[in-house]
């Protein structure tokens, strides 16, 4: 008995260290968009000067400027995150992936062991694009982040994700109980790493979508599709915004759909997610309170 409570104490500890943030979801957010920024100006000029397309250059989460950042400051300048874009095998759906190092107790993490966040994409569809372009003109840079945005946005966001619950948990975001449990079920011995490529049936794509980290990387992925307010010239100044919030009903509707395999999460799981998203709503009303009182001039 002791045991197990000591289990569901360490479990708990875990889930709470992984409770999203409105600040860290944002971050995350602007840390994934800036990634792609970074990715596009090393990579377009050399496009021009080939004349066609070749690859795409990843790069490393620790080049970026972490003084951008508040919450995940630490997590950009500590960690050894690379992040790679990889023509994706015909047969394989899998968009992208995080290679993770399991920690177990007893062992020390540490955020300066590589760990590989991987971009799968369609080489022979994105290099004829590009290519189209190059025919016609140079390829210019925000061209370019365009086509990486919508190519890679949301699967970089659910990684980062998953990049940073491992940093901030000391790998036992990874550990968990529901990850132990999924590992000796569903994979083999000699390997540890729980990715949504190694799911082979119906069943265990269930217990995947369920597992803590998992369900919360799809959370930030969902809020990129989440609006919280609308916005309109004022009638009576055309040259001032007014910003409206939309009701919380309605958020929260359109988070539910927003959010990949919501039905499969447990009715406890989808009412604290549904609060999550109830937070985050009281903390965009309240700047947008501020923004109005301030002339609809955001700062």
């Amino acid at each position: 008995m002791k045991y197990k409570n000591l289990h569901i104490i360490i479990n708990e500890e875990i889930q709470n260290t992984l409770d999203e943030t409105y600040k860290s979801v944002d971050e995350i957010k602007k840390l994934a968009n800036d990634i792609l920024i970074k990715t596009a100006e090393i990579n377009f000029e050399k496009y021009n000067t080939d004349g066609s397309f070749r690859y795409i250059y990843g790069v490393n989460v620790d080049k970026m400027d972490s003084s951008k950042y508040d919450e995940i400051k630490n997590y950009v300048a500590d960690s050894n995150v690379q992040i790679y874009f990889q023509p994706k095998d015909d047969k394989s759906s899998n968009k992208a992936d995080y290679s993770n190092i399991i920690t177990y107790k007893g062992e020390k993490y540490n955020p300066r062991t590589e760990r590989d966040i991987n971009l799968y994409y369609d080489y022979n569809r994105f290099k004829e694009k590009i290519d189209e372009i190059l025919k016609e003109q140079v390829i210019s840079r925000s061209d370019f982040y365009s086509k990486l945005y919508y190519e890679f946005y949301t699967s970089l966001v659910h990684e980062l994700q998953h990049s940073y619950d491992d940093y901030r948990s000391g790998g036992m975001a990874y550990n968990t109980p529901e990850n132990e449990k999924y590992r000796k079920k569903y994979l083999q011995k000699s390997d540890n790493n729980v990715s949504r490529s190694q799911i082979n049936d119906l069943e265990s794509y269930r217990e995947y979508l369920n597992l803590p980290h998992e369900i919360w990387a799809r959370f930030s992925q969902a809020m990129i599709k989440v609006r919280f307010y609308t916005w309109d010239y004022d009638k009576s100044n055309d040259k001032q915004i007014i910003y409206t919030m939309y009701p919380l009903n309605q958020v929260l509707k359109d988070f539910r759909y927003a959010f990949d395999n919501f039905k499969v999460l447990s009715p406890e799981m989808q009412k604290r997610l549904y609060r999550k998203v109830s937070q985050f709503w009281h903390i965009e009303q309240e700047k947008i309170n501020k923004i109005n009182k301030n002339g609809g001039e955001k700062s």
